[in-house]
């Protein structure tokens, strides 16, 4: 039996004190990290290590295992994981592992997969690697760089950045006339590696500043198998054509074939020379880890694609793509008469059996499968899928009399899943990376949804491990290529607030205040002579509005809402300093919040329209600015009431996408008018009679089918609607102020680290009635009716 667990200190006594009198000292592991000699650091490469042992009597052994860039491991022949969980070169994750072995002699083995500069954005690296360390009483036996483990080269692959998801992890390419299919078998090939230094942990001094090891931080990915759920089209390939489903294109005896075939009733057999494509569904978006068994087939080739969904126009074509690759797309579930587009892997066949698998994840409900025959029959076994992704489940409830509303949570779950892996990601698509802007969201999803809280903990971290000297987080990591969005980093400073508030984790928020401020004297550095803050250099990304370019305010506007999000991000972290003792922190973020407001307040409030400008002209109007000067919480109660107003009923607003209507949605909800969220959520009520099974970038026409920033609906039915939110660290005291508006009634659990949230509600005449109950050892705040009382543990209203 094989047991994954996370470590609680180094295996290697970094913790114990040393007292040998060298002020250099450094930590460090007995084992080091291995390659094949001759590697050369900028070219992909795949290779093998092994290393054969014997036990005289049944042992567990605990092994600690890491690979730059990827890796699987394998026991006696069997996989048992993939990793190294994704972080950066400063933080370089292994993964643990108890053995419970037999008597007798056994083999260990890893393929590590390096891609070099071929790799995905979000993969840092520093060259091909592997790393093994046994821990305890005779843990030498198991150390790369000191027991006889062996390397080797495993040809045949080719890794190769995507066209176009380039940002994604490559596209692999396999010559199987080239790939040793028993590759852990046999002695041909095996060498004695190169060995590096051991590798180095944190603490001491003249530490190198990579590969410093650390343990994994989050639990094995899931793995789940799963069926497809149709086939969409099947029949002769037409080369040079753009590639459009037709149905009076498809052959009904290669589309009965292929029925059979996914469904393992019987293999696929393509003759030699035919060719043929086939289209797959899944059903609905899926993070997928394809395999295909094949034999036969000499000289044939493979190519397996995927996408979100297919366009309406060829999209090969630029004309038919916006500026980010928006495109027109309709209804997701409909393929007739529509073009593909996609990504995937390439395998050419040399007539033996082989396992087909991708050394990454495929993201899509679409899966096209082009087959070129040799010249021998290629026979193709059922392929089957395994769905990957972080192991959380949806554990609070939530349901109401809108069955169109309850219809759109799986939707809303199924984007915020399959956005969930190693990190937190903005799409599974195309970037595949970490953006503060969408983490934000998806965190506080997470929170109101389960109560695994590691995930948001380790994004934490991870933007806190970016930040540069600046002070400024990056705005995605972990990354290779550098990018600054600054208003990202105030949403950084929400982060770390909503953790403390949502999670009882007072100790891990407090250890992210020197990040915090350091985020915060940025900007304070750079107020102009008025007291605003000064345009930083960078994205200024706020949202993906229509006419700004490249989701900036257009030029002249963009110190009102920078301002606003200043002044919202000082309020948080004054409330976030207080709560943690840091009294001094808090006054001062008081008084530059103070400050600010005035000069915001002085330039751009329009009396006549009784809103706040974008402008210093005071001629335009957005629903983000009047959102973020809600949630400041500077506005007295007889002006907060007059933009709430103006926010829930003025035409003429800019209005905010999906991404920044959550700001809009916690405006509402906090001005005392959850229930105007209603009307708004038109666009998630659609989803499902527009085929989504995700949540879209952007309204349409979207580039990306799944951006989980749109899953913060799922957020508000517990927070906006039901009303329930932490009143204080730790989720200590709860306040409850259900907002139905048109809803007869809504009913929900929500988890919270004590337990569960309960609130049933329901519309009688003018007033709402129900009850509402909490877990021991809070206090609840019930807000309605125009009341406000006080409770512990049930209360009926």
């Amino acid at each position: 039996m094989i047991t994954p667990f996370l470590p609680v200190r180094d295996p290697f006594g970094r913790d114990l004190p040393v007292d040998d009198g060298n002020p250099f000292r450094f930590y460090q592991w007995p084992a080091a990290w291995i390659w094949p000699e001759g590697a050369n650091p900028d070219e992909p490469l795949v290779f093998g290590a092994r290393l054969d042992f014997s036990l005289a009597k049944p042992e567990t052994v605990r092994l600690h295992l890491s690979a730059d860039q990827r890796f699987e491991l394998f026991l006696d022949g069997k996989r048992f994981a993939r990793g190294p969980e994704l972080s950066d070169i400063a933080h370089w994750i292994y993964a643990s592992f108890d053995l419970a072995l037999t008597a007798g002699a056994h083999r260990l083995g890893a393929r590590v997969w390096y891609a070099g500069d071929q790799a995905g954005y979000a993969q840092q690296t520093v060259r091909a690697g592997f790393l093994c360390a046994g821990e305890g009483t005779g843990g030498e036996r198991f150390h790369t760089g000191m027991a006889p483990w062996s390397v080797k080269r495993l040809d045949g692959y080719s890794l190769t950045r995507r066209k176009q998801i380039w940002l994604a992890p490559p596209r692999q390419e396999v010559d199987l006339a080239r790939v040793e299919e028993a590759w852990l078998e046999g002695d041909g090939g095996w060498e004695a590696p190169k060995v590096s230094a051991t590798a180095r942990t944190e603490g001491g001094t003249d530490t190198t500043p990579v590969w410093v090891v650390h343990p994994a931080l989050l639990p094995p990915q899931r793995e789940t198998p799963v069926a497809w759920a149709s086939v969409r089209h099947a029949g002769p390939l037409e080369e040079g054509l753009p590639r459009v489903f037709r149905a009076s294109s498809d052959s009904p005896e290669w589309k009965r074939q292929a029925e059979a075939w996914i469904t393992g009733k019987a293999s696929l057999t393509l003759p030699p020379g035919a060719k043929i494509r086939i289209l797959l569904d899944t059903g609905e978006y899926r993070c997928v880890w394809p395999r295909i068994e094949a034999s036969g087939g000499e000289g044939a080739r493979l190519a397996l694609e995927w996408a979100e969904s297919l366009y309406v126009h060829d999209p090969n074509d630029p004309a038919s793509l916006g500026g980010y690759g928006q495109a027109d797309k309709a209804h997701r579930g409909e393929t007739e008469g529509k073009y593909f587009r996609g990504e995937g892997d390439g395998w050419t066949f040399d007539g033996r059996p082989h396992v087909l698998e991708s050394h990454a994840w495929h993201a899509g409900r679409y899966a096209l499968f082009t087959l070129h025959g040799g010249r021998t029959p290629l026979v193709l076994g059922a392929p089957t899928l395994t769905q990957t992704g972080y192991p959380m489940d949806l554990e609070s409830r939530f349901a109401s009399s809108d069955p169109r509303l309850d219809g759109s949570i799986p939707i809303l779950w199924n984007a915020l899943r399959s956005c969930s892996h190693e990190t937190y990601m903005d799409c599974p698509y195309y970037e595949r990376m970490m953006y503060v802007g969408d983490t934000r969201l998806e965190a506080l999803v997470t929170y109101a949804a389960t109560r695994d809280a590691r995930l948001p903990r380790k994004a934490l971290a991870l933007f806190d491990w970016s930040r540069a000297a600046t002070g400024l987080t990056a705005s995605r990591y972990p990354t290779r290529f550098r990018q600054t969005i600054p208003p990202f980093s105030l949403w950084w400073v929400a982060m770390v607030k909503d953790y403390a508030w949502w999670r009882d984790e007072a100790a891990v928020a407090r250890g992210f205040l020197p990040g915090t401020r350091a985020v915060l004297d940025y900007f304070l550095a750079r107020l102009d002579g008025e007291g605003l803050p000064m345009i930083p250099p960078g994205w200024n990304f706020h949202d993906w509005v229509p006419g700004w370019p490249a989701g900036m305010m257009p030029a002249g506007r963009e110190r009102s809402l920078l301002g606003w999000h200043l002044l919202y991000a000082l309020g948080l972290a004054a409330e976030l300093e207080g709560a943690l003792g840091e009294a001094e922190f808090a006054e001062r973020y008081r008084r530059h919040r103070g400050r600010l407001f005035l000069a915001l307040d002085r330039r751009f409030w329009s009396p006549d329209r009784g809103l706040f400008a974008d402008d210093e002209g005071l001629t335009s109007y957005s629903e983000h600015a009047q959102s973020l000067a809600i949630l400041s919480g500077m506005l007295d109660p007889s002006r907060a009431e007059q933009v709430a107003e103006g926010l829930d009923a003025a035409k003429d607003l800019i209005p905010a996408t999906i991404y920044y209507s959550h700001y809009t949605f916690e405006a509402l909800a906090q001005a005392g008018r959850g229930d105007r969220i209603l009307p708004r959520l038109d666009l998630w009520r659609n989803l499902n009679g527009q085929g989504f099974t995700t949540t879209p970038e952007m309204p349409e026409p979207t580039r990306s089918d799944c951006h989980a920033w749109g899953a913060h609906p799922l957020y508000h039915f517990f927070a906006s609607l039901l009303g329930i939110r932490p009143a204080a660290p730790s989720f200590a005291r709860i306040r409850i102020e259900p907002r139905l508006g048109t809803l007869e009634h809504a009913e929900g659990t929500m988890v919270h680290p004590l337990g569960e949230v309960h609130v049933r509600a329901k519309r009688e005449g003018t007033e709402i009635h129900g009850l509402v109950k909490i877990p021991a050892g809070t206090l609840g705040i019930l807000a309605v009716n125009g009341e406000e009382l006080e409770f512990e543990g049930e209360c009926g209203f």
